[in-house]
């Protein structure tokens, strides 16, 4: 991926490029090469789908997004086992991130934890 760098560096600034990951699970070491692998890459959008265990969860996907100063749009789909420490962790990856203009989150809390979210971005 990072000798696509140049390529993708050279695209228009109305091109939209973006990274899906769909119907994945994510162990420790793979999820650190990919995290290596997105530093400072210029993709305008990140979509996690369906995804049942992406091993350091949402620190991972946080650093993900700090290391990603392009990032404007960010899309969480069927994610299971969010708590309530990865909600504090994505509110406040969220809050930090400058170019970051939407977000969209379905299918993804159980037990009001999507309130708890709601009140948590609403609040900082």
């Amino acid at each position: 991926l990072k000798d696509f760098k140049p390529a993708l560096e050279v695209l228009p600034d109305d091109c939209e490029t973006f990274v899906t990951f769909g119907n994945i699970q994510l162990p420790e070491d793979m999820s650190r090469l990919i995290n290596e692998a997105f530093f400072n890459m210029p993709f305008k959008k990140f979509c996690f789908e369906d995804i049942y265990h992406f091993h350091g969860g949402m620190s991972t996907i946080a650093k993900m997004m700090d290391n990603n100063t392009c990032l404007q749009k960010l899309e969480f789909d069927s994610i299971q086992d969010l708590d309530r420490n990865d909600i504090a962790t994505l509110c406040s990856a969220i809050h930090r991130h400058t170019s970051l203009v939407d977000v969209s989150i379905a299918d993804c809390f159980s037990n009001n934890l999507g309130n708890e979210m709601l009140r948590s971005l609403l609040r900082t």
